[in-house]
């Protein structure tokens, strides 16, 4: 699920998996930038610091909205 932690200092928009993991996305497209959105991903995880130091660093290899 996307979320929108804008709020926070540092933070734009963090996915958070099914067992509770949160990735930071370096790469997370305009039209996924939706508070709450259900999506599907895979990913790659980016060795680079995190200024909003939530989760893990990714970059997005595949991304859609998950239909219910």
């Amino acid at each position: 699920m996307v979320i929108d932690n804008r709020g926070l200092d540092g933070c734009t928009y963090i996915l958070i998996l099914g067992d509770g993991t949160r990735l930071e996305p370096v790469d997370l497209a305009e039209s996924f930038r939706k508070d709450s959105l259900k999506v599907m991903i895979k990913y790659s995880e980016v060795k680079q610091p995190s200024i909003c130091m939530v989760g893990r660093m990714v970059n997005i290899i595949e991304i859609k909205v998950r239909s219910e």
